[in-house]
């Protein structure tokens, strides 16, 4: 494969990627409500529960949002009686976060029913373990990326140039998803991406 037609299969996958990650959460919405969530409140639970505990900053430098942002995500599911703020036993001045029962279980819902949307998308597929092994290993890949750029590295372009070319969407040619989502690290194993702004959903 040429430079050319790698550039052009990896436009592919990226637009393809963005098209099921935006499917996945259009899909999730409705169910989401029925559960008295939002994709910004789906994504507190989700980091808590694949950190067990984080602080206020913690939980603020993975969702990449504003403090007041994650002050009224947190306050609202406290209420409700989903997440909860403790104390610190070491030091009493440190507010950790965690998920309640209540909201370990109500997360393990939304988790089965993203499930379902997992299935409907590859039925009876032979080869779902080789696509699972990739794109761990394509996750483990971006965490590295994320944490360089953590320690002020940059993202290189990659050894065809391939992020100096553009896909099918910049030659007015449509693309699955919706563009503009914005970044933001994954807790390990979420099998997604950064969420909206809860400015609007909360």
């Amino acid at each position: 494969m040429d430079s050319s037609d790698r550039a052009d299969t990896l436009a592919r996958l990226e637009a393809t990627l963005r098209g099921i990650n935006y499917l996945m959460n259009f899909l999730s919405r409705h169910y989401l409500r029925e559960e008295g969530l939002t994709l910004p409140r789906f994504w507190v639970l989700l980091h808590l529960a694949a950190h067990r505990t984080l602080t206020m900053g913690e939980l603020q430098e993975k969702l990449l949002i504003s403090p007041g942002s994650v002050t009224a995500l947190v306050d609202g599911l406290e209420a409700e009686g989903l997440v909860e703020r403790r104390r610190d036993c070491e030091d009493r001045r440190v507010v950790n976060l965690g998920l309640s029962p209540t909201g370990a279980e109500r997360l393990e819902r939304v988790l089965s029913f993203r499930q379902t949307l997992v299935e409907e998308a590859f039925p009876h597929s032979p080869e779902i373990e080789r696509l699972v092994a990739l794109l761990e290993e394509a996750q483990r890949r971006l965490q590295a990326v994320t944490h360089g750029t953590r320690c002020g590295r940059r993202p290189s372009a990659g050894r065809n140039g391939a992020t100096q070319r553009r896909g099918p969407a910049s030659r007015g040619q449509s693309s699955p998803g919706r563009p503009g989502l914005p970044p933001g690290p994954l807790p390990t194993g979420s099998g997604g991406t950064a969420p909206p702004s809860p400015d609007r959903q909360r």
